[in-house]
């Protein structure tokens, strides 16, 4: 598992730049000052669970672009400022996605159809 958590003075993620795949749950939890997760940008793999959970400065995933494989369910929650889920592939998981409490909370639906941001 890979977890990032309760680190409110990190603003950016850009020592992970080289991260290509988890083999377990990647957690991204209560981290205050990140807006964004470019720095991730070269992660294809998660063998388990996403959950993006109480991040109030974040507004995108956008640097889960490249992610292709997800085998667990994606929960992104609470996450204030969130109107921006372009970045997901929706062909390319076989999870279940939740989304819910966040500044726009599409469901899957809508991101597939294309309307992932507000």
């Amino acid at each position: 598992d890979f977890r990032i958590a309760e680190c409110n003075g990190m603003s950016s993620l850009a020592g992970l730049s080289k991260l290509d795949h988890i083999n377990g749950d990647f957690i991204f939890d209560d981290n205050m000052n990140l807006s964004t997760l470019n720095g991730v940008d070269v992660l294809k793999k998660v063998g388990g669970k996403m959950q993006i959970l109480n991040n109030q400065s974040l507004i995108s995933l956008n640097g889960l672009a490249p992610l292709k494989t997800i085998t667990g369910d994606i929960d992104i929650y609470y996450n204030t400022l969130l109107a921006n889920y372009c970045a997901l592939k929706p062909d390319a998981y076989a999870a279940i996605v939740y989304i819910g409490y966040n500044s726009y909370n599409p469901t899957w639906a809508q991101i597939v159809a294309g309307n992932c941001s507000k």
